[in-house]
Parts: structure tokens; sequence; C-alpha cells
């Protein structure tokens, strides 16, 4: 297996600290990635246009079946 060059090296060391700084659940992982992904800012994640993304529907750290259960309308709830 090659390896991996600095960037990505940078970009997997960001990921997990982004990850470890937010928490273990699948959630807050989730929610993580989509921070890292966006380019580390919240509107970014507030506006993905990645709507074929598994995670997108989980962006905001919250399950979509359960905020629907409530009322709330995940893709337009921020913290």
């Amino acid at each position: 297996m090659p390896k991996p060059q600095k960037s990505e090296k940078a970009h997997t060391d960001s990921d997990r600290a982004a990850a470890n700084a937010i928490g273990n659940s699948p959630l807050k992982a989730i929610r993580a990635h989509c921070y890292v992904c966006a380019g580390w800012t919240w509107p970014q994640v507030e506006k993905c246009p990645c709507t074929d993304c598994a995670l997108w529907p989980f962006r905001f750290g919250k399950r979509p079946t359960t905020a629907a259960a409530q009322g709330r309308d995940v893709n337009t709830e921020t913290d």
C-alpha cells in the first residue's frame, strides 16, 4: 500500500481531531465529518449541496426521524 501524501495525512488527522473534540457518539462523529468536509464552517454545513451523501440528513447531529416526529424540519435546523 502506498504511503499517504502529506496533504492526505493532514486531512485524516484533522478529521480525527474534530471527532475527538466533539465526542464519540455516531451522530457527533457525523456532525464533525460534515464540519470538516464543509471547510470548518457551520454555515457551509447548513448549505451543504451534497444531498446524495448518505450523511446529509444527519449533518445537524440529529436523527431526521426524531426531528420529524417532534414537528421540526431537520433541513433548516440550527444549533
